[in-house]
């Protein structure tokens, strides 16, 4: 921790926003891994003023998917799914399609776990759809994977087996 209070400290001096916002976040996710989740969040929402004083869209996408974990370690699926929403955005606006691939897969897992079955469809199509363009097999493996859950749950069999299938290839 000491660490990273100096490379702040170091980054201040230097007026570098991106480097502050940077450590403040990995030191946000250290917070994270000793259960300090108040000390983290704070940690956190300094890293988000630090990267949007730095005009960095996907510093901030990337410290905010930080939130969401912590918002779901503390079961608050609301908080997370939107701070989902505005990830997502995010990674659109930097045109960076796997982020916004990414995004949308955690956001169907979130939306399957909540219930939101149609939702989580449309999520993980979009989330396919992203990963084809930008050709990531692993993506697109995943992407049928949770596809091919999703129907075994609504006991659509034939689109299950379809997706199960293409996530093997």
């Amino acid at each position: 921790e000491k660490s990273f209070m100096r490379a702040m400290e170091l980054h201040r001096q230097a007026h570098s926003a991106l480097g502050e916002g940077y450590d403040v976040r990995r030191l946000g996710e250290l917070q994270m891994r000793q259960d300090e989740l108040a000390k983290a969040e704070k940690s956190l929402a300094c890293a988000v003023r630090l990267d949007r004083e730095a005009h960095d869209r996907i510093g901030e996408a990337n410290v905010l998917q930080t939130l969401v974990e912590l918002q779901i370690r503390r079961d608050k699926l609301d908080d997370a799914v939107k701070l989902l929403v505005q990830v997502i955005e995010l990674h659109r606006q930097a045109h960076s399609v796997l982020g916004e691939a990414n995004g949308l897969q955690t956001l169907g897992d979130l939306q399957t776990e909540r219930g939101q079955l149609n939702e989580a469809e449309r999520s993980f199509l979009h989330s396919l759809e992203c990963y084809k363009q930008f050709h990531s097999s692993l993506g697109q493996g995943n992407g049928h994977e949770s596809l091919g859950k999703l129907f075994l749950r609504q006991l659509r069999f034939d689109e299950a087996r379809e997706h199960l299938q293409n996530a093997l290839r």
